[in-house]
Order: structure tokens, then sequence, then C-alpha cells
């Protein structure tokens, strides 16, 4: 849900992203210091509640990435 300038440091700068089939669709509008809080605050967060992948107890992306998208939804509302 997030507008294209966000789209593009969530994609460019934060997972390193070449390409994907995703698009931008929203308006929330994040800063990349913001972005970047907000991941560090995530992975914490599921390193706290010991989430981590099924497989593995390495570092899950999906996960941080699922805690970030609630925040961002609770922060739109």
């Amino acid at each position: 849900y997030v507008d294209v300038q966000t789209f593009n440091i969530l994609m460019f700068d934060i997972f390193k992203m070449r390409g994907t089939a995703y698009r931008p669709w929203g308006h929330q509008q994040y800063e990349y210091d913001t972005l970047k809080v907000l991941f560090q605050f995530a992975e914490r967060w599921c390193a706290i509640h010991g989430l981590s992948d099924e497989e593995s107890s390495d570092y899950n992306y999906k996960l941080t990435l699922w805690v970030v998208s609630r925040i961002m939804l609770y922060l739109n509302d």
C-alpha cells in the first residue's frame, strides 16, 4: 500500500532487488531511515518472540516483512 517512491526504496535499498512482478499501489510514504527503523524493530520483535523459519532457526525475512507490513497498516489507520 505504498507509493512509488517508497516502493523503490524498499525494492532497491532495503531488499537489493533488480526487479519484481509486484507494483506499488497506495499512498503511504516513508523515507529510507524510517523504513530501516521499522525493519530493525521487526527483527528484534521476531527474535524476542522466538519467530523463525519452521525448518531453520536462522533469520527469516518473510516473518520480519510480515511484522513490518502490520506496523505499516497500523500507521495508515
